[in-house]
């Protein structure tokens, strides 16, 4: 199995709801192969941004955005 097997334990199962947003944020942030990042002890390198937080921080983002367009909504249906 892959997830034995890998020399860093990088590898995570998720719930499949929660997959399309890490596939999203993921897709933006560098890669960086096994062999440069191991080589990368304290202080030797910066490690990229966790995708677990980088998918949290969009879905708190995106649902205080779909927030505000209701209450725009009921404001203008307010105003009519």
């Amino acid at each position: 199995c892959a997830i034995d097997s890998c020399p860093v334990d990088c590898i995570y199962w998720v719930d499949k709801d929660e997959l399309p947003a890490l596939e999203f944020v993921t897709r933006r942030m560098q890669k960086s192969s096994v062999g440069i990042s191991m080589g990368q002890g304290e202080g030797g390198g910066q490690r990229g941004q966790d995708p677990f937080q980088a998918a949290a921080a969009f879905l708190k983002e995106r649902e205080r955005i779909v927030r505000l367009r209701m209450k725009r909504r009921e404001q203008k249906r307010e105003g009519e």
